[in-house]
């Protein structure tokens, strides 16, 4: 089981600075650059060796390899996990709260219920980040 996910890492951490997985986009999918002072939000059109060209309110902009910081793809699996991450912090913050909450209050009762509170609200917040998955990291 190690050697598995020491392998999936390492190919991974390879796959992210190979450019060649650029061009297999599926056009129209939502994608992030990341360029040196900014980022731009559109959908895929095309890639080639030498860049990629994405719509950006109903704009067309090419975009050359050597000015790309990172190429991230949307992802709804991203959502759900950022969510999931959001309820397990919140979860936490909630209940270690209602644990030393100063007063006259059942600790046990208090760190439940604030423990349930914050994972809704850390849920809630998680699931509004967009998840994008990294596919492309200039080396």
């Amino acid at each position: 089981m190690r050697v598995a996910l020491i392998l999936f890492l390492a190919i991974s951490a390879f796959a992210q600075s190979d450019w060649n997985l650029v061009p297999s986009i599926q056009p129209g999918r939502k994608i992030k650059l990341k360029l040196a002072k900014t980022s731009i939000y559109g959908k895929f059109q095309s890639a080639d060796a030498s860049g990629i060209t994405i719509l950006t309110n109903k704009q067309e902009q090419r975009h050359e390899v050597r000015d790309i910081k990172r190429v991230a793809l949307r992802t709804g699996k991203a959502r759900a996990l950022n969510a999931a991450k959001g309820a397990g912090i919140g979860g936490a913050i909630g209940a270690v709260v209602g644990f030393f909450l100063p007063g006259d209050f059942v600790r046990g009762e208090t760190a439940l219920l604030l423990g349930a509170n914050g994972a809704l609200y850390g849920a809630g917040i998680g699931a509004l980040v967009a998840g994008y998955t990294t596919i492309y990291r200039a080396p």
